[in-house]
């Protein structure tokens, strides 16, 4: 497992090298699911357990990993979510040849953001922009295997049941 999180927001990945805690005094994201000044004890206690690294990416490669999602699968994810494809982009040279899984984790973008992300203006198309944009969904699991199924269902198991890395924010 290989956690992901925004170099402007750092605190987890100096927690994670140091093995405790570390604060920062500030963060500077757009990824508001990453942009923590001080890691949750359980959170980081499950890292320092269970990840093999920590890998930072900046604002810009999750941006361009949002738009490659849009682009590619018509889903729209937030920066965090998009968080684990940005660090597979960023270091394909290391995975090159491998079989990973990089975890779409959510999709929690206000539309705003999202019009920038993707190159709109917002507001330029009356409420259409809104429609269009505002709550779509990331990919879900009960897409592939209905409601019930999917909420049983483990990526990080999944994805290792196959011999799969998995980059996850």
């Amino acid at each position: 497992v290989i956690g992901v999180t925004a170099a402007g927001a750092p605190a987890m990945a100096r927690s994670f090298a140091a093995s405790a805690a570390v604060s920062t005094e500030s963060v500077a994201t757009f990824a508001d699911g990453v942009a923590t000044r001080s890691p949750d004890p359980e959170a980081l206690a499950g890292v320092l357990a269970g990840a093999a690294d920590i890998v930072s990416v900046t604002d810009d490669e999750m941006a361009e990993a949002i738009r490659l999602l849009f682009r590619s699968t018509h889903h729209l994810a937030c920066g965090a979510g998009a968080a684990a494809l940005a660090a597979l982009v960023a270091q394909r040279d290391r995975w090159h040849g491998r079989r990973v899984a990089a975890i779409h984790t959510s999709s929690n973008i206000d539309t705003p953001l999202a019009a920038t992300v993707l190159g709109f203006v917002y507001g330029t198309v009356g409420g259409a922009m809104e429609g269009a944009l505002h709550g779509v969904p990331s990919v879900a699991l009960s897409q592939y295997f209905g409601p019930a199924t999917a909420a049983s269902i483990d990526p990080f198991a999944a994805a290792r049941a196959h011999g799969a890395p998995v980059i996850a924010r």
